[in-house]
């Protein structure tokens, strides 16, 4: 199964290039900054994403782990 959130439910942030050394975890923070410089408080509760492309500045990706919590009770893991 999978869902697809409209742009309403999700934030983004461009986020400028990475040192080339900077780790998984470094560039979540990253974009945990810049979001919350952009969206405040409210931006402490939301799972963050960053894409992966290498050749350009990365796009982080927001959505209120709330929202996430109650899609997955959705769609139990073992159901059908």
């Amino acid at each position: 199964m999978s869902v697809v959130l409209s742009n309403h439910f999700v934030r983004y942030a461009k986020l400028p290039l990475p040192p080339r050394d900077a780790t998984p975890e470094e560039e979540i923070a990253l974009a945990r900054h810049q979001l919350g410089k952009i969206h405040g408080e409210r931006s402490r509760d939301w799972a963050v994403t960053v894409s992966d492309d290498t050749a350009g500045p990365r796009l982080a990706c927001a959505v209120d782990e709330a929202l996430i919590a109650e899609l997955k009770s959705c769609f139990p893991a073992q159901g059908k």
